[in-house]
């Protein structure tokens, strides 16, 4: 996600649905770490997207977001407790500094995401936890991707491969958008066929159209983290934490 998906909406009367429902994933994954426990928690969100995820996740403690577009800095800045403007691909961050860092569909626009993912281990405090979510099916990678800015998409094993290499521990990890995967994988395999023309897909729909699709991918937030989650999804979702004796 970036400004420009913000730019395709904003004249909108409504969140576009995939943001709306994700806001609930984004609740549910945080909750499953915290409880319903508001703390004075140290929270580091990575990339703002389109400005709406602080509020979320300033019930859970003291949020600074970080990105490199200040636009979207611009965006967050009422919710959050402060803002870095910064690239972190290329800027250090503190060590043992946050009690959670949450890096939502992000690692898919870095050029290499292994060192990130590093740095970002560092940063927690011991008991720390990443919060993550990225694209799935690596198939799937055509015009969409390369409109958002994309560089690869993952594969349930590679993401979980790479956050165990970077020294945490994977607690919680599955598939989400998994109800409307069918036919989006019909809708992008014709696209990337038949019409190869990059373009985002988070585009204004019509209010009906818009209000199904969020009742149908909401619904999903209720299984999301349980035992026999989805099989499949567009999304991969999950929360690893930083063991105690990790230095």
């Amino acid at each position: 996600m970036n400004y420009n998906d913000y730019q395709a909406n904003q004249n909108s009367p409504r969140l576009h649905f995939w943001f709306r429902a994700r806001l609930g994933l984004i609740a549910k994954l945080l909750g499953a770490a915290y409880g319903d426990r508001a703390g004075d928690r140290s929270i580091l969100d990575v990339g703002g997207g389109i400005g709406t995820e602080a509020a979320v996740l300033k019930k859970y403690g003291r949020v600074t977001v970080l990105d490199n577009d200040r636009r979207v800095l611009a965006l967050v800045a009422p919710e959050a407790e402060a803002t870095v403007a910064a690239d972190i691909e290329i800027d250090d961050l503190p060590a043992a500094k946050f009690d959670g860092i949450c890096c939502f569909d992000v690692l898919e626009h870095l050029s290499d995401d292994r060192p990130v993912l590093k740095k970002l281990a560092l940063a927690l405090k011991p008991n720390g936890c990443l919060f993550f979510t990225v694209p799935s099916s690596p198939f799937l990678f055509g015009p969409h991707d390369i409109a958002s800015g994309h560089k690869r998409r993952y594969s349930l094993k590679k993401i979980s491969e790479k956050i165990a290499q970077s020294g945490l521990e994977v607690v919680k990890i599955g598939y989400w958008n998994s109800l409307l995967y069918p036919a989006v994988v019909l809708w992008r395999s014709l696209k990337k066929f038949f019409y190869a023309k990059a373009e985002t897909e988070a585009k204004p729909l019509p209010a009906w159209i818009d209000q199904l699709l969020y009742s149908i991918l909401n619904s999903e937030n209720s299984r999301s983290l349980d035992k026999n989650g989805w099989p499949f999804g567009l999304t991969i979702y999950g929360y690893a934490r930083k063991e105690r004796r990790q230095s």
